[in-house]
Parts: structure tokens; C-alpha cells; sequence
């Protein structure tokens, strides 16, 4: 089996703080050959991009301001937008992606469903002009998320942990060419097991959805028990590919960012 892509983890996450050596080591032990390191808001990108830079070798960067890091007050949301839309454009030549963006609707987020959708939808507009892939979260707004990537003319984006309906990820996969990434764990994603295989990419969402990106071979497994007769080798090339394809030659080459110094 060639090396596999995890397209969705958290490295910087205080879980995984001072194991990292660790981490990556059972993660080229066990196949990975590439981590896509994604951050929450603009000190998490900071992070990303300073541990990448340690570890240019495996892993990638997504910068961008997640849905449950988006402040409830509009004038502070825009402002934190501002802050990560500079470090993306800043660092577009370093990074994979723009992410973990996207939306959540339920009942523990703060910012009200206007203020995400206006901090989502200027993310995506950035990732267009860019030509960068979209990292995207979507609990419980799954249509909702598809809707406002197709609104703002996305053409390249992934979904974690997508637990909308299957036939909207399946329409959107077939019209707009969009993945979704299957996770380790059983509870998310098996409805969507039946998408074309180009359609799926792997992740493990570590340390939320597995403890660690070793575990990404079981993400396979669960993709071969709705392929039968395709092989785990056949299955962790054709969504290396994929990965590929999505997020374009930077996945395949070192990052060239230096890291701030310290206490700037």
C-alpha cells in the first residue's frame, strides 16, 4: 500500500501536546505519508503553521476560523475573520487548504447562524480566489454548508464527519465534485460508505474521532466493507489520488514556511 493521506487531524489540539514526535512516528509506521493539520481560529493557525514547519516532511497546513470559534458578537467575528483571512493570504503558497471552516447548528454554538454563514461564506470567497481546497465542518447543517459552497462558487472543497443526508452528499459529490472524508470511528460516516470511491478521502479527525493519524487504516476497512472486491491497497491509492487531486502539488512538497520567533 502507498502512502496514505489524512486529510483532517488536529495536531495542535493540548490532548497531543509534548506526543507529537510520537504521533508521527506510529503514523509512518503505520502508512501515512502525509497529515493535513488543520487549525480552529487565528492563534490555532498560527500553531498549525509553526508545527508544519517543524515537521515539513509529513505534514500539511489548513488555516482558517472554525464555526465554534466564531465570537457571537458580528463586529468580533469579522475582526477574527480579518485576522485568519490575512494569515491565509499571507501563507497561500504554504498551505493545502483554508479550514476547519464551515458551519454548526447546534445548540452549544454561540455565534447565531447569520454571523457563521457570513464568516464561512467570506472564507470560501478567499479559498476561490486562491484556488485552495476547502477543509469544511457541517454538524447538523449539512445542506446548509453544501448550499453556501455552492452559493460562493466553491469548487473544490472535502466535508468531515458530514452527518447530513446521504443523498445530499451524494448530489453534491456527483454535481459539484465535492469529498467526503471517512473517520476511524463507526458512528460518523457510514451512510456515506456507498459514494463513489473518488468521492471518499480518509481522516481521523485525531485526537476527536481516533486517538491518533495511525489509526487511519481502519478508515479504510470501513470503506472496503461497502466496496467489496476492491482491496485495501486499491482503496488507500485511489483516495491518496484524490487527495491529491483536491488539494494540488503543495500536499506532495515540503512546506517552505519559517516559524515566527519565539514570543512574537
Amino acid at each position: 500500500m502507498g502512502p496514505l493521506v489524512d486529510c483532517h487531524a488536529h495536531l495542535t489540539d493540548t490532548v497531543l501536546k509534548g506526543k507529537i514526535q510520537g504521533v508521527i512516528e506510529r503514523a509512518l509506521l503505520a502508512g501515512v505519508g502525509t497529515i493535513v493539520v488543520v487549525a480552529e481560529d487565528a492563534d490555532d493557525s498560527k500553531a498549525v503553521l509553526d508545527l508544519v514547519a517543524e515537521y515539513p516532511s509529513i505534514l500539511r497546513a489548513c488555516v482558517g476560523l472554525h464555526p465554534e470559534r466564531v465570537p457571537s458578537d458580528p463586529r468580533e467575528a469579522e475582526e477574527e475573520t480579518d485576522r485568519v483571512i490575512k494569515l491565509i493570504c499571507e501563507n497561500s503558497d504554504r498551505i493545502v487548504g483554508v479550514g476547519e471552516v464551515g458551519l454548526d447548528y447546534t445548540s452549544h454554538v454561540k455565534a447565531s447562524r447569520e454571523t457563521q454563514v457570513r464568516a464561512f461564506s467570506r472564507q470560501i470567497e478567499v479559498a476561490v480566489a486562491l484556488d485552495l481546497a476547502l477543509n469544511v465542518h457541517s454538524r447538523q447543517a449539512g445542506h446548509y454548508a453544501i448550499e453556501c459552497l455552492q452559493t460562493n462558487h466553491a469548487s473544490k472543497a472535502v466535508l468531515h464527519a458530514f452527518d447530513g443526508r446521504a443523498a445530499y452528499a451524494r448530489e453534491a459529490a456527483a454535481r459539484c465534485n465535492f469529498r467526503f472524508s471517512i473517520a476511524p470511528s463507526t458512528k460518523l460516516g457510514s451512510k456515506l460508505l456507498t459514494l463513489p470511491l473518488e468521492s471518499l478521502l480518509l481522516e481521523t479527525d485525531a485526537p476527536a474521532l481516533a486517538p491518533e493519524p495511525a489509526a487511519l487504516v481502519e478508515s479504510i476497512k470501513l470503506i472496503q466493507s461497502a466496496h467489496k472486491g476492491l482491496s485495501c491497497d486499491s482503496i488507500g491509492e485511489a483516495t491518496t489520488r484524490s487527495a491529491e487531486s483536491l488539494f494540488g502539488p503543495t500536499l506532495r512538497k515540503s512546506s517552505g514556511y519559517t516559524p515566527a520567533p519565539s514570543g512574537s
